[in-house]
């Protein structure tokens, strides 16, 4: 159901005071009580929307358009005479020098899995192999290994997707995250260095 105008406008205000909160204390060092004041509404209106902090946590997540135009900024094109490597380098080395345009959503989304990730059920990181590798990204290592311009591996498209994925993102966000909690420089060189070395062993 769509919510109202007025109503869109509370939903966006406490998702965005919430936001506010993890990324500087942390999901579990927040308390709904504490959104609620930042917010400027009754902790019962919070509830009233959100009736977790789970569901608020990842109404958050949802709602970092960030994220998406991350995953999809390159958008897959079936007519592209490109092999899948040259996609999937073109993918990369995007993230390796923009990264920080993205920063605060990625610095949530580690946030949030690290909070998380513990409770993930089997299904669950099933169902986050299958998403994840259905973006741009995996298509691009599907058609990598079909025209043979990817290694061969063991792991069939997906599942190879999702390593590549997690390992630039999970390599990047640490960097980030590192920066945001102890006020470092994160190093540009050292995270593009990463990425190349990552592709010069996907080359067949």
């Amino acid at each position: 159901m769509e919510l109202s105008r007025t109503r869109k406008r509370q939903y966006d205000n406490i998702i965005g005071k919430a936001k506010i909160l993890f990324m500087k204390q942390g999901i579990d060092g927040t308390s709904m009580k504490e959104i609620a004041d930042l917010a400027g509404v009754e902790r019962k209106t919070v509830y009233n929307y959100f009736p977790t902090k789970d569901d608020l946590a990842t109404n958050v997540l949802v709602n970092l358009e960030q994220m998406n135009e991350w995953f999809f900024k390159i958008s897959h094109d079936e007519s592209s005479t490109k092999s899948g490597y040259e996609r999937l380098k073109e993918i990369l080395l995007f993230w390796a020098e923009n990264y920080n345009d993205y920063k605060e959503a990625l610095v949530f989304s580690y946030h949030y899995d690290y909070y998380y990730g513990k409770k993930l059920k089997l299904h669950d990181r099933i169902n986050i192999v299958e998403s994840m590798a259905k973006n741009p990204l995996g298509y691009a290592v599907k058609r990598g290994l079909e025209d043979k311009s990817i290694k061969l591996s063991k792991l069939d498209w997906m599942n190879l997707a999702f390593v590549i994925s997690s390992g630039c993102i999970i390599f990047i966000r640490n960097r980030l995250y590192r920066e945001h909690i102890v006020d470092i420089e994160v190093n540009d060189v050292l995270i593009k260095e990463y990425i190349l070395m990552l592709l010069k062993g996907l080359k067949a």
